[in-house]
């Protein structure tokens, strides 16, 4: 987070400007015991929660950021687990409630929005088994038992206008150089939203529209660089509050 706002501050002043706060979110992780260099530990608040408990330590934040400091209106950034994260939020999986504000636009980045897709896609032979077996120990350490892969998947989740009022831009961005979430990802949450009803036509008058971008670097060094992300924030805000 902080490499992207210290590159929207030098890079993009006029968009600082629009700009009334930055919230980073934070929730708790699941267990990985087999972890390489940090295995998580038995005793471990922080690292043994399943769905939906990440997704309500979300929905806990922005319910705070609701009433302790009035935020009405926000735009969402999520990468990796993160976009996944947002997208559940807006369509309310793992919810009893939905949030009582929702973003006017979400950037979301080399997100993981068809879990059994992500699975499949890292499977021998295309993927060495060692590998595969890492991907399968982390869904299944989130998300439990397969039989639930499909429900809490993002693409499952409805981000019609009923579903989502008020819903005005999304961007999708994805890096071919990405080594660990492929693109299919984002391929198929396009064809989701592009299904119920997002244009892919930047009109400015056009609302509820979807964007691609196409990045470049590996996973994390999307997020380390900012450059990308920065830039991104400032288009969204000059689309939505004006340059």
């Amino acid at each position: 987070m902080h490499p992207t706002i210290k590159r929207v501050e030098q890079m993009h002043p006029g968009a600082v400007e629009k700009i009334a706060g930055i919230a980073s979110i934070n929730y708790r992780l699941s267990p990985y015991p087999n972890h390489a260099t940090q295995p998580s530990k038995p005793d471990d608040p922080e690292r043994n929660v399943q769905h939906p408990h990440h997704i309500q330590d979300v929905h806990r934040a922005i319910e705070f950021l609701n009433k302790e400091h009035g935020v009405t209106r926000w735009v969402g950034v999520g990468h990796s687990c993160g976009a996944t994260l947002v997208l559940q939020c807006v369509a309310g999986i793992g919810l009893n409630q939905p949030c009582s504000t929702q973003p006017e636009a979400l950037i979301l980045l080399e997100g993981i929005y068809s879990i059994p897709l992500f699975l499949q896609n890292h499977q021998p032979p295309t993927c060495p088994e060692n590998i595969s077996r890492i991907y399968n120990d982390i869904i299944r350490g989130a998300f439990g038992d397969a039989s639930t892969y499909d429900a809490v998947s993002p693409v499952s989740g409805s981000y019609k206008e009923s579903a989502w009022p008020g819903a005005r831009l999304v961007v999708l961005g994805h890096s071919v150089e990405d080594e660990l979430v492929e693109v299919a990802q984002r391929d198929v949450m396009l064809a989701k939203l592009k299904y119920e009803g997002w244009t892919d036509e930047d009109e400015s008058t056009r609302t509820r529209v979807v964007e691609i971008k196409d990045l470049k670097y590996g996973h994390d060094e999307i997020w380390q660089d900012g450059v990308q992300i920065a830039e991104m924030i400032k288009d969204v805000i000059e689309k939505l509050y004006g340059s």
